[in-house]
């Protein structure tokens, strides 16, 4: 595998270009996967990990948030003949 798919890989798996750039010596392409050689390596891809789990559960939460304000959203918002009927002429429509 070339240095730049190497890269791109990388990429590809959540890491920033200056952790690529430490781990980047201590990657292998071997049997069509891409394999750690320094154990410094794991400990970057751990914490990498870590934060993308981090990032995925606020995200979650944040999507939960959104779901339950739109589910409290009175008829006449979403029905948008019911809304125009009701507030057409507050919005100059």
């Amino acid at each position: 595998m070339a240095r730049v798919e190497v890269i791109r890989a990388l990429l590809a798996a959540g890491l920033n270009t200056e952790t690529i750039r430490v781990v980047l010596p201590c990657t292998s392409y071997r049997g069509g996967r891409l394999l750690p050689t320094c154990p410094e390596m794991l400990g970057h891809l751990a914490r990498q990990q870590a934060r993308q789990a981090a990032s995925i559960a606020q995200l979650e939460r944040s999507q939960r948030e959104i779901a339950g304000i739109l589910a409290a959203a009175p008829p006449e918002l979403t029905d948008p003949a019911r809304h125009a009927a009701l507030h057409g002429a507050q919005f100059g429509t």
